[in-house]
């Protein structure tokens, strides 16, 4: 790329915040990697290496958090029970512009020690320990049966190969007595042979009445039951998308390319592709049953964004050097930004996604925003979001969450 190719493209990126609405500097952040520098830091493994100590932290906790909980929220889908509060969704209402200050942390312990929720919290100990103990009794029981029944099935087998052998024998004995009698003349001279038939076959033993019949599932487990799931935690999990869910300039893929414009293409067009070690701390929340959102920058609409809207009226998508990567042509009014983005997550992995928060007109402060997403998680949705991972300090400011977990970036 030359230089004044490189430097339209990076003031577009820097002015505009692109067609995509995400690749924009961070108030008095350094400036923006150059391809060259981001295919350094990915080639020679510094990126990865960086990427591996940021997530692992991230699925030490996530396993530590979740463990328990996950237990509890597949006794209550085994019962049939939805866990903790009903989530009536977004507010469609709601102003995600506004900052929504998080409570003081000695606000929080004095709410998580009253002695009234740590009773619950006993209780709630104690209903696991009991489901356990009445889980191991029940598979206890079931082995020392199926133990049982194999001793009685291997006695029966034996009883009937015995059974078996001793009339192979006798139908070894009877033939050969009938062939002697044919050899030998009756009495009187009747030396006529005697007409034989085949033997009838032996019938093969049946062990049909000592096949124990096939146990039924055990019952639910009583302990479980609506109240008690009702007060289960709902865990949440926040990503931010670009850079962090996917890279858009494809890191680690034969396709990869470091260019600001295929970043913007791929963005635009739904193409990114999973970052490995994301996916995994994914799958790992999923696995132990932790819900999944995607607090993202993008805008939604597409045009919200007034930088957009700028380019798309004056037409400048079909000029160089946004033409060059297809998106003149783009109806940008009848973009569906939020399907495109919904589609790419799908196709990259993230197949169990609760929610996609998108960032509204008015929302000018990507850190409020996605603060103020994750405070209605927590406060109107009924969740507890233990964990936000993102490459931008905005995908990590204003709280709401348990722990943060900020991941190297190329942008």
């Amino acid at each position: 790329m030359d230089q004044a190719y490189r430097n339209t493209a990076r003031a577009f990126a820097c002015a505009a915040v692109t067609v995509a609405g995400a690749i924009s500097l961070l108030p008095g952040s350094a400036a923006a990697k150059t391809p060259a520098e981001r295919q350094t830091y990915v080639e020679s493994g510094t990126y990865s290496a960086e990427l591996k100590a940021a997530i692992d932290p991230a699925k030490q906790w996530i396993t530590r958090r979740a463990a328990a909980n996950a237990k509890q929220t597949q006794a209550c889908e085994a019962a049939g029970y939805p866990v903790g509060s009903a989530d009536p969704g977004p507010d469609p209402q709601a102003d995600y512009s506004v900052v929504v200050p998080e409570p003081a942390p000695e606000a929080v312990a004095a709410v998580r020690l009253t002695p009234a929720r740590a009773r619950t919290a006993v209780k709630r100990a104690q209903r696991s320990v009991s489901a356990d103990r009445a889980r191991v009794r029940s598979l206890s029981r079931r082995l020392a049966r199926a133990q049982r029944d194999t001793a009685a099935l291997r006695r029966s087998l034996a009883k009937a190969r015995r059974a078996l052998k001793q009339s192979q024998q006798a139908l070894a004995a009877a033939r050969k007595a009938l062939d002697k009698a044919l050899r030998t003349p009756a009495p009187g001279g009747n030396t006529n042979p005697v007409p034989t038939t085949p033997a009838p076959a032996t019938p093969k033993p049946d062990l049909g009445n000592d096949v124990p019949p096939i146990e039924q599932p055990p019952a639910p487990d009583p302990d479980v039951t609506k109240k008690s799931c009702a007060a289960v935690e709902k865990l949440a999990i926040g990503f931010d998308a670009d850079e962090t869910a996917f890279s858009n300039y494809h890191a680690f893929a034969p396709t990869a390319n470091y260019q600001d414009l295929f970043s913007i293409r791929n963005q635009a067009l739904g193409t990114g592709i999973a970052l490995g070690p994301v996916l995994e701390l994914y799958r790992l929340a999923r696995r132990y049953e932790v819900s999944v959102f995607i607090i993202t920058a993008r805008f939604d609409p597409i045009l919200a964004d007034p930088s957009n809207r700028a380019l798309y009226e004056s037409g400048s998508l079909c000029r160089a050097p946004y033409d060059a990567i297809g998106l003149c042509g783009i109806d940008l009014t009848r973009y569906d930004y939020r399907g495109i983005t919904q589609r790419n997550l799908a196709e990259a992995g993230y197949t169990e996604v609760e929610g996609l928060y998108m960032r509204p007109e008015n929302g000018t402060d990507k850190g409020v925003v996605k603060a103020s997403q994750r405070a209605e998680l927590e406060r109107r949705r009924g969740y507890e979001v233990i964990a936000m991972v993102g490459d931008n300090g905005s995908d990590i400011a204003g709280g709401w969450y348990e722990k943060g977990f900020r991941i190297p970036t190329l942008d």
